[in-house]
């Protein structure tokens, strides 16, 4: 029933935002990033199979590149949410990447993966959710939670809660974080 009215909600937001999307993709630094993600234009799903790997931008793609190398590249799909995110990672995929769309359009647009492997703070809703009902076990790398961050994450621990639990496995940044963010977790999804 949530993932129902959270998809709602975060449709008839979609359909408010038209308006404001369509001149920023006049602007250069969005002409590509905003059709891809809100339209799908020129974005196909990413091939059935494989390791999904999500970034949001150009540095963490640069962090993820040590490991995507040590797989098969033919097992290798990639999505970024910047531009240069995006560039990184057609390098890193060609062929077999793309921009991760808006969240609503997530059900229409993915395909059923072995995992999927989230970088950092990439807490979409509707990508854990849609992964896991597809068959995908999912991974949250290089995971943070910030003191200055921490409010927030508990002021929308409702939804948070919910992410969590779709999560298989956390890897936290450093080792003295690790045992922070164990409790941070387990917190969040008591």
């Amino acid at each position: 029933m949530f993932a129902f009215f959270y998809t709602l909600a975060l449709s008839l937001l979609y359909v408010a935002a038209i308006p404001f999307l369509v001149p920023a993709v006049l602007r250069g630094k969005y002409r590509q990033a905003i059709p891809a993600r809100f339209f799908l234009w020129h974005n196909p799903p990413l091939p059935e199979g494989g390791i999904w790997f999500h970034v949001c931008s150009l540095g963490e793609a640069r962090a993820l590149h040590s490991l995507v190398k040590r797989f098969d590249p033919s097992e290798v799909r990639m999505t970024a949410t910047t531009q240069t995110g995006f560039d990184a990672v057609s390098r890193m995929a060609p062929g077999r990447s793309g921009y991760l769309p808006f969240e609503p359009l997530i059900p229409f647009w993915s395909r059923a993966h072995k995992v999927l492997v989230v970088m950092e703070a990439e807490l979409w809703y509707l990508l854990f959710r849609v992964a896991k009902k597809k068959g995908a076990k999912t991974i949250l790398v290089n995971a943070r939670i910030s003191d200055r961050s921490w409010p927030r994450y508990r002021r929308f621990g409702w939804l948070y809660r919910r992410i969590f639990k779709a999560v298989d496995l956390y890897t936290p940044r450093l080792r003295p974080i690790a045992r922070d963010w164990r409790l941070s977790a387990r917190q969040m999804c008591a």
